[in-house]
């Protein structure tokens, strides 16, 4: 959750209980999110970043905001 003072950082989207597809590519195609259900009903998200592109090797390809 962010604070007050971080709103200016950045527009915080309307958010969602569930994402409406079952994966999200990140902006310049660094890094696919999976959301996946577990055998005991949780849901986790898997991150996969891609090392062929440059902005991973960099070190600049963490989760979205």
């Amino acid at each position: 959750m962010a604070r007050g003072w971080q709103l200016w950082l950045s527009p915080r989207p309307n958010r969602t209980n569930t994402s409406q597809e079952s994966k999200i590519m990140q902006a310049g195609d660094t890094a696919l999110f999976e959301f996946l259900k577990e055998d005991d009903g949780r849901w986790v998200v898997q991150e996969t970043h891609y090392l062929s592109n440059e902005q991973v090797r960099k070190g600049l390809s963490g989760p979205p905001l």
